[in-house]
């Protein structure tokens, strides 16, 4: 009685797909869609059955959430290919929200989405206002507020954006732990590079390459 009403308040989870409790691939080294789909040839060469193609950041165009690099990944024929043989595509994307496009405009999914970012308490910017600027991949970046109601139209409508593009079979945010490389709050111009003695080590801990 007490495990029903404790999920009765949390809410009961939902069973996964079958294909999701299957074998999954995936590889911070796809940097192409050649590359991935030969990662897929090779499984089938060793006999060995695999699910699911987890593509990981390099399909995004300068690390744009919600954007296809369409010169290195060409998805919809990946897409196909796998689908073709019950194979299903699984995308990573970061969490947040890039200021500014590969052309220095701002971003269009920062302008969509500024009512649902975190908020800053202590420091305003002239392009954000009170939003809270962090600074990763794709730049000065800004994170959706996931206890904001509004956050979940914004975040299914630029995944239903992106599955028109090509139809993938689920999707998952990393870093969505507001992970940044400022030290706090970035500050409103670009930080300097801060050096350490741990970047350059006498060996290379994964062995020789």
């Amino acid at each position: 009685q007490v495990l029903q009403e404790y999920h009765n308040a949390i809410g009961k989870p939902k069973l996964p797909p079958l294909w999701a409790l299957g074998f999954q691939q995936g590889s911070t080294s796809y940097t192409t869609s050649d590359i991935a789909m030969e990662s897929v040839r090779k499984y089938k060469e060793a006999g060995i059955p695999l699910e699911t193609l987890f593509i990981d950041e390099n399909y995004m165009k300068e690390y744009l959430p919600f954007n296809v690099d369409t010169k290195n990944f060409n998805m919809n024929k990946m897409v196909k290919e796998l689908h073709s043989n019950n194979q299903k595509v699984y995308m990573s994307m970061h969490a947040c929200i890039p200021v500014y496009d590969d052309n220095g405009n701002i971003y269009s999914y920062f302008t969509q989405g500024k009512k649902v970012f975190i908020k800053s308490a202590t420091q305003t910017t002239d392009f954000a206002g009170d939003i809270l600027i962090g600074d990763f991949l794709p730049g000065k970046c800004a994170y959706v507020d996931y206890q904001n109601p509004d956050s979940y139209e914004f975040l299914t409508g630029a995944l239903r954006n992106l599955w028109n593009s090509f139809n993938y079979d689920g999707a998952q945010f990393n870093f969505n732990e507001i992970y940044q490389n400022c030290d706090g709050e970035c500050p409103t111009e670009d930080p300097e590079e801060v050096s350490g003695r741990f970047d350059d080590l006498p060996f290379n801990p994964l062995g020789e390459m």
